[in-house]
């Protein structure tokens, strides 16, 4: 019987003093692809290869690779960058860069869309000027449950254990 209860609290207590950690997805997308005023690009970041479980995604950011072919200040490039059909917050949903890469965190819509379905979709439009797009990549943090959970859940299936070999046994 001491084996037994010493067993139980030995797993308790691993269960307690485990370390979570979040599971971090990276899905990367070659782009490759030149636009020239009033051009875009379309494409589709797919997380159900990775192992994905829909639902699980709590946070992300979206990096885009972006080469301008000018460097002059009177050759602005103005691009809007579009996550499954809403605006990015980056002043009306425009972005001004010159040889500078798109970063940004995921909106919730965008985390919603991605938890439904596994996907996010993406497009790139050139209003002004022209540019190069590389490489998209989408990185993902998904939720683990809490060592705080399952120490509770060890606990209580122990005390259940304990209060019921304490009861007097009926002669």
């Amino acid at each position: 019987m001491n084996r037994k209860i010493i067993g139980m609290v030995a797993v308790w207590i691993s269960s307690v003093f485990a370390t979570a950690q979040a599971d971090l997805l990276i899905d990367e997308v070659n782009v490759n692809s030149w636009l020239e005023t009033w051009e875009s690009v379309s494409y589709s970041h797919n997380l159900n290869d990775d192992g994905f479980e829909l639902g699980s995604a709590i946070g992300g950011s979206l990096s885009i690779e972006v080469w301008d072919d000018s460097s002059s200040i009177f050759d602005p490039e103005i691009a809007i960058f579009t996550v499954e059909e809403f605006d990015f917050d980056t002043g009306g949903g425009a972005l001004t860069f010159a040889l500078s890469d798109f970063d940004a965190e995921l909106e919730l819509k965008a985390l919603a869309e991605l938890n439904s379905d596994g996907f996010l979709d993406v497009t790139v439009t050139s209003l002004l000027g022209d540019f190069w797009l590389g490489n998209s990549i989408l990185t993902v943090v998904t939720n683990v449950p809490e060592p705080a959970t399952l120490g509770l859940l060890t606990l209580g299936v122990a005390g259940l254990v304990l209060s019921r070999r304490r009861r007097p046994e009926a002669a």
